[in-house]
């Protein structure tokens, strides 16, 4: 199924409202709108969230809420019944690239690489990171906050208190995310992928294999699946799934 055309410059990211029997897509753009799909009638014109004004960068939807950040510096809270602006964060001093919504609280990050967490309903800020790094994403566990850029890899408490920073690959981190609160799996343009034990920092496996730099990262049960812009993907098999397994560090296809 394709939607037509409504935005009048690129979709910068999206996200799938799931709660219902039929998703809704919502679409944030450049244009500073983001517009809201609904399966059930695509061709219909969508509904709009207003507010922006300058390029909505990153969207997420969770709960009762929709949350995004934009260019114009601001956080936007929405709520997804009334289609209205509850509340706008403008703790940000440089475009906000990134966005995580929790039940209670939310987790944005800018340009200049600066982290904010928010409490959603007082619309509070619980505390800040000024990392000075560009941050390619945020991964949230229970316990803890992993931050992933593209030469750092760290781990906070969700309060705020540094816990550990991973160091072994020979080139820019691609991606990274958490197997479970013990362990983290990244990725990286030396070709490489490394299981990290969290709370140790410490490197337990490195899986080699890639003939290009490793850009994908998924896991399913005991596998470990990655993939590179050369065109291949490999299955691995996940040592902290599966201990016992005499094949932890040979791709199998």
């Amino acid at each position: 199924m394709e939607f037509p055309e409504v935005h009048t410059r690129p979709i910068a990211d999206l996200d799938v409202d799931d709660s219902l029997k039929q998703p809704i897509i919502y679409t944030a753009s450049l244009d500073g709108t983001i517009k809201i799909w609904d399966f059930k009638n695509p061709f219909a014109r969508p509904a709009e969230l207003l507010g922006h004004t300058d390029a909505v960068n990153c969207i997420k939807v969770r709960g009762n809420y929709v949350v995004s950040g934009s260019s114009d510096l601001t956080v936007r809270i929405w709520d997804k019944k009334k289609l209205a602006c509850l509340s706008t964060i403008t703790t940000h001093t440089s475009p906000v690239t990134g966005v995580k919504a929790l039940e209670k609280v939310i987790f944005s990050f800018d340009r200049a690489g600066v982290v904010v967490v928010t409490k959603i309903k007082a619309n509070e800020m619980k505390f800040k990171l000024d990392l000075g790094y560009p941050i390619l994403n945020l991964r949230v566990q229970k316990k803890f906050l992993l931050v992933v850029g593209t030469k750092a890899l760290e781990t906070y408490t969700v309060k705020g208190k540094k816990i550990a920073a991973y160091e072994a690959h020979a080139g820019d981190i691609t991606s990274a995310d958490f197997y479970d609160q013990d362990y983290i799996f990244s990725t990286s343009v030396d070709r490489t992928t490394i299981l990290w034990n969290v709370k140790r920092a410490q490197q337990m496996f490195s899986y080699r294999g890639h003939h290009s730099p490793v850009t994908g990262l998924a896991f399913y049960n005991q596998w470990v699946y990655t993939s590179a812009p050369d065109g291949t993907i490999r299955q691995w098999v996940n040592p902290v799934y599966d201990p016992q397994s005499d094949n932890n560090m040979e791709w199998i296809y």
